[in-house]
């Protein structure tokens, strides 16, 4: 399990699927086996759940999240009484939902997505409204969304067919491979509320869609068949699985593959944990918090390292300067001594700035601090009530290499918000203390140290400055008073 002071980052697992697959006791072995083996391929990484709890594929992937003992976050479409309405005609199943719902609650959240339109809320029931069902639809199309935006990794248990309405499973999986809803679904949608694709939240065309990784489990569905004349449900990833002992290539957009993201974010909880056992950590409130404590006092430490590093480099470089320093007229034995001297400083430096450049030291401690600051702005929001994913908008033109930062920060995001007017007014109230004041603080002790240290710098400069026009004068008078002194003697001779 994953309890809220874990500083370690988690790897989401989402699900989506169809309401009547069949063959539920083998689906629950193959998602009990996957997430197994995704556990043991992620040994430092905690996992957390999500799931809509609507019939069939959300509730098996939630009892198999709720018998492995993991946090489930639950994402509804609309409240929890108007959500029940759409299984209260089968037998035991309010019950069932129930169940799993109060065991979310214990173990993870709830979170209800906002409105896709504002302003439609009395028209997402059916009895209140006759075209309802349009508007619930786009419910179950953000709450999709909302999931798949989420998670690392997306179980899928889908048979593979065409969407045939919107918010469903096929649009859901095209949503999380492709990163936006196509277009041909968008234009129906258009057809019917015009002016909709505002409300849908699509990223930018000029930003990189966010994809990510897919389980399709296939299954079959009320009267209908596996594919390929399959007799079981079966398993494939998309994109897949790398061959062990072999790097998973590029993703199609040039970014970072997915695995190699996850294998970093794993990397980082292993140095969480190592850190957590050496140093006690403050009491965090969530492991947003927490995981930024920790980050962030792994990218100073990582910053202390390369100022180290640098500072040996630039005292080997005024060594160098130093030894080499001759001029004419020195004993030979010197100029022997510089020259072997020199040489060897000048390899003693070219291997430091190979070993910095391999070590990739920089790139390390830049990663570590967007991290952390990304981290940072997501608590931020959670304290104000903000559920959006700061990784939808943060570093989405940088380098490609650094994707792994954007999605890792993918579970600091899966939170509830406060519902609440009142909580929501002191939210903001501790936001304004905890973030803008500490921040106003922070620059001002800032400013005021660059400010002495200028104030320092410039003073020794003009210091510097006077004892060289000083020494300056001293040796120009030396030299008259010599060929003063010299066309004295000369003459008197």
């Amino acid at each position: 399990t994953m309890p809220h002071a874990l500083s370690s980052l988690p790897v989401p697992l989402g699900v989506t699927g169809h309401r009547d697959v069949q063959d539920s006791a083998q689906l629950l072995t193959l998602l009990n086996d996957e997430i197994t083996a995704i556990a043991q391929r992620y040994p430092h990484s905690p996992l957390l759940t999500l799931s809509s709890l609507a019939e069939g594929a959300d509730r098996l992937f939630a009892q198999v999240a709720m018998e492995k003992g993991l946090p489930l976050h639950v994402v509804l479409p609309f409240d929890k009484d108007e959500y029940e309405r759409d299984f209260a005609a089968t037998a035991g199943s309010v019950a069932e939902f129930r169940e799993l719902y109060s065991y979310a609650q214990r173990t993870g959240g709830v979170y209800c997505v906002d409105t896709v339109i504002p302003g439609s809320e009395s028209m997402l029931s059916l009895t209140n409204n006759p075209q309802g069902s349009v508007y619930r639809d786009l419910q179950y199309a953000r709450a999709g969304m909302y999931l798949a935006q989420r998670c690392h990794i997306l179980f899928a248990l889908w048979d593979g067919c065409p969407a045939r309405g919107l918010g469903g499973t096929a649009q859901v999986v095209n949503f999380r491979r492709e990163g936006r809803i196509q277009e041909h679904d968008m234009a129906q949608l258009n057809a019917v509320l015009p002016g909709i694709k505002r409300y849908l939240g699509q990223s930018s065309l000029l930003d990189v869609p966010d994809t990510g990784l897919v389980c399709h489990i296939q299954v079959r569905r009320e009267n209908g068949v596996y594919a390929d004349n399959a007799s079981a449900p079966s398993v494939c990833w998309y994109p897949p699985l790398p061959t062990a002992g072999k790097s998973a290539p590029k993703e199609a957009t040039g970014e970072e593959s997915w695995y190699h993201s996850l294998r970093q974010l794993d990397e980082l909880n292993g140095r969480i944990r190592q850190q957590e056992a050496q140093t006690a950590s403050d009491d965090a409130p969530h492991f947003c918090h927490a995981a930024f404590q920790q980050v962030d006092r792994l990218a100073n430490e990582k910053m202390v390292d390369i100022r180290k590093r640098y500072k040996s480099i630039f005292i080997l470089a005024a060594l160098v300067a130093f030894a080499g320093n001759r001029v004419p007229g020195d004993p030979e034995h010197w100029v022997v001594i510089s020259l072997t001297a020199s040489l060897i400083l000048l390899f003693m430096l070219a291997w430091a700035l190979k070993r910095v450049h391999r070590s990739r030291a920089n790139r390390k401690a830049t990663e570590l601090r967007a991290l952390a600051e990304g981290l940072r702005v997501q608590n931020v929001w959670r304290q104000a009530g903000i559920a959006r994913s700061v990784s939808l908008h943060y570093l989405r033109r940088s380098h490609d290499n650094i994707a792994w930062v954007r999605r890792a920060m993918l579970g600091a995001s899966i939170y509830p918000r406060p519902q609440s007017p009142e909580a929501l007014t002191g939210a903001l109230e501790t936001v304004k203390e905890s973030w803008v004041r500490d921040q106003q603080r922070y620059f001002t002790s800032c400013v005021k140290k660059k400010e002495h240290c200028h104030r320092t710098a410039k003073r020794t400069a003009f210091g510097l400055f006077g004892c060289g026009i000083a020494i300056t004068a001293l040796v120009l008078a030396s030299s008259l008073t010599g060929l003063f002194n010299e066309h004295l003697a000369h003459s008197l001779h």
